[in-house]
């Protein structure tokens, strides 16, 4: 078999085996994304929060329209956060920008970051506000897994520690063990061996 002959025998198997590679990629993705629950569709937080509080017809549409208005608002402030950060990256360009122009520029970005979460906040204090006494109990419950959804991380536990397992009573009531040996506590280790 000469080499010309060859050659276009591998790139037709290399080409083919790339083609079954994508084939497979995009089945096991179609398949993955098919036998998905329904709240992992991009339905994300309104889906999840729609389920839990199981709300009624009047409460849906209430929600629906709360929705439509909060994600255009979000819409509108992500860009006005967008074009905060790129003037402030903008600064990079320049030769010598100055603190006062840098303090500016990333004041004005962390503001329109807090005005994105005000209204997200909002969003969430009006959906509380359309439950019933029973669905609010509920929504305390599922508000953090709700922010989760989101990609936020959820307000701090009632006792104010950021870590939920480090509550008094889940820790032991004897603490630590203490060293073996207090006298080797400070001891260096030996140094490495050539």
């Amino acid at each position: 078999m000469n080499t010309v002959l060859r050659s276009r025998l591998l790139n037709t198997v290399v080409l083919l085996l790339l083609v079954f590679n994508l084939l497979a990629i995009g089945i096991f993705w179609w398949q993955k994304w098919k036998d998905a629950p329904p709240n992992q569709k991009n339905e994300g937080a309104s889906a999840f929060l729609i389920e839990q509080l199981q709300f009624d017809s009047a409460q849906l549409i209430a929600f629906k329209q709360l929705q439509q208005v909060h994600q255009q608002k979000i819409r509108n402030a992500k860009d006005s956060m967008r074009m905060a950060k790129d003037r402030f990256f903008d600064l990079i360009d320049q030769d010598s920008a100055s603190e006062a122009a840098l303090k500016l520029a990333s004041t004005n970005a962390a503001e329109k970051q807090i005005q994105l979460d005000r209204i997200t906040f909002q969003f969430f204090k009006d959906v509380q506000a359309l439950c019933n006494a029973e669905q609010k109990v509920k929504f305390k419950q599922v508000i953090r897994e709700a922010l989760r959804i989101m990609g936020r991380p959820g307000p701090p536990p009632h006792n104010g520690s950021m870590f939920e397992n480090n509550r008094p009573d889940d820790r032991r009531p004897d603490g630590p063990p203490p060293p073996e040996d207090e006298s080797n506590h400070n001891r260096r280790p030996p140094p490495p061996r050539d």
